[in-house]
């Protein structure tokens, strides 16, 4: 009898532990490969039969995950974009004499509608 075991095959955590030694899981090693060349090296093996539509959702994980970096780092936790501080714009004077916003659609609007 054998003390090999085995625990059964789940496309997201694969590991095996053979004589009490623990091998990295499957999840951990593809962890390590740049996600736009494992995407492309998946659209290259046929026999997986990938759809279109499951590689796009390979390629939107990978924006999940920048994005969820992005607000970590400022302070946004669980993607709940009600945690962002808000913030109150600066006003700005502005010359009216100023040649760029006398010839603007915008200056000329507002010149029809304050008379």
């Amino acid at each position: 009898m054998s003390s090999e075991t085995s625990t059964p095959y789940t496309p997201a955590s694969t590991s095996t532990t053979v004589a009490g030694n623990e091998t990295v899981s499957l999840a951990d090693e593809i962890k390590k490969y740049d996600t736009a060349k494992l995407i492309e090296f998946l659209k290259g093996q046929e026999d997986l039969g990938l759809s279109e539509s499951a590689l796009k959702i390979l390629e939107n994980e990978e924006t999940k995950k920048d994005l969820k970096e992005v607000l970590a780092k400022y302070g946004v936790q669980d993607g709940r974009i009600t945690d962002i501080p808000q913030f109150t714009p600066k006003p700005h004077n502005i010359d009216d004499k100023n040649e760029a916003l006398i010839r603007s659609e915008c200056y000329t609007m507002r010149k029809c509608f304050t008379n």
